[in-house]
C-alpha cells in the first residue's frame, strides 16, 4: 500500500498538500494548513490465477490495493476544489509502482462530505472532509 500511496503522492497537483497516513498540521491547526489530503488504507490483497481470483494453487501474480484519500477543506468550496484537482490527476491514471506493470487507478466515493464537529478553528471554521477510495490492481513484473 505504501508504494502505491507514494506513487499517488508524487502526482499531487502543485500547491496542494498531500500526506501519507496522517496530516502534518500546526499545533493547534491554523487556517494556512488547509486544504489538504491524506492517504491511508490496508496493505493490499495478493491475487493469483488467470482472472486474479484468490486461487491457492499457484503463486501470486498481482496485487489489489485500495488507497483511501481523505480530503479536508475549510469551506464547502475549498473541499470541492481539492477533491476535483486530486481526482483529476488520480482517477483513471496509469500509475507506475515499482515491481508492478503500470495499472489504472479507479476512483469510488466512500464517505459523503461533512463538517468535522470535533475541530473548531479561528474564525469559527469547521473543516469539511470527504473520503474516496482508489483501487490499484497491478500485475507483478
Amino acid at each position: 500500500m505504501i508504494s502505491v500511496a507514494k506513487a499517488m503522492q508524487a502526482l499531487a497537483p502543485p500547491g496542494f498538500k498531500c500526506y501519507l497516513f496522517e496530516p502534518k498540521l500546526s499545533k493547534p491547526p491554523v487556517l494556512a494548513d488547509y486544504p489538504y489530503v491524506f492517504l491511508w488504507g490496508n496493505p493490499g490483497d495478493r491475487l493469483s490465477g488467470e482472472d486474479f481470483t484468490d486461487s491457492l494453487c499457484d503463486s501470486y501474480a498481482a496485487e489489489r490495493v485500495e488507497v483511501k484519500a481523505t480530503y479536508v477543506g475549510l469551506t464547502d468550496e475549498s473541499l470541492q476544489i481539492a477533491m476535483a484537482r486530486f481526482r483529476e490527476v488520480w482517477d483513471r491514471v496509469n500509475l507506475v509502482v515499482p515491481g508492478f506493470a503500470p495499472s489504472r487507478l479507479k476512483q469510488s466515493g466512500l464517505l459523503d462530505a461533512q463538517a468535522d464537529e470535533t475541530a473548531v478553528l479561528v474564525g469559527n471554521y469547521r473543516p469539511r472532509y470527504a473520503v474516496d477510495q482508489f483501487t490499484f490492481v497491478g500485475s507483478r513484473i
